[in-house]
């Protein structure tokens, strides 16, 4: 359904692989700095999804080898994951367990819901970001999401950039026992998780 939408948008007889940055969707949000928010004054329940077409026709996908079972969302939207979950016979009292999560568009606050972490139990999540980006990726409010819906403690986190404003992210929550909610890791160049 979600694909036939990005059809339906460059259905107009040129190739999906042309240009399209003076067409791509906007998304629902603007951009928006909140990482001097702290983790624990977030409203973790409020939700508005990402209904840019282009990411909401993204695949997502379960990969599982030796024992391990990693949930990749590339830049998909909650409502199609939870359905699919959902289809599988999983929900928040049955959580579809898997060793790793990667989160939905960077990290992004639009396209990783409350709703859908608490379907997974995970042991280690990625968010894929620079930090660096118009859209301030990733959310932070999206890290207080996986703090207010993960049953392990301390929610083990990693980052593939080690930037500045990743890291003063976190600065506002010395006070709030920080170590006790999140693990965060920033993976250096050429180094590898053991999902």
């Amino acid at each position: 359904e979600k694909l036939n939408l990005l059809r339906e948008k460059y259905a107009c007889g040129r190739p999906l692989c042309c240009s399209e940055s003076n067409d791509i969707s906007a998304e629902v949000g603007r951009p928006a700095e909140d990482c001097y928010i702290s983790l624990l004054e977030f409203d973790t329940e409020k939700f508005l999804e990402d209904n840019n077409i282009e990411n909401g026709s993204s695949l997502a996908a379960i990969f599982e080898y030796e024992g391990k079972r990693i949930l990749w969302l590339a830049d998909s939207v909650p409502s199609v994951i939870i359905n699919a979950l959902s289809l599988m016979g999983y929900s928040e009292g049955k959580r579809f367990q898997c060793s790793t999560v990667i989160l939905a568009h960077h990290g992004s606050v639009m396209n990783n819901s409350a709703e859908l972490l608490k379907m997974i139990d995970a042991d280690k999540y990625i968010i894929s970001a620079d930090g660096i980006n118009r859209y301030c990726l990733p959310n932070k409010e999206t890290i207080a999401r996986l703090v207010a819906t993960s049953v392990k403690r301390p929610v083990e986190i990693f980052f593939n950039h080690n930037d500045g404003r990743i890291v003063r992210m976190f600065a506002v929550d010395d006070n709030v026992g920080l170590d006790e909610l999140v693990n965060i890791h920033f993976i250096n160049e050429n180094e590898a998780i053991d999902i």
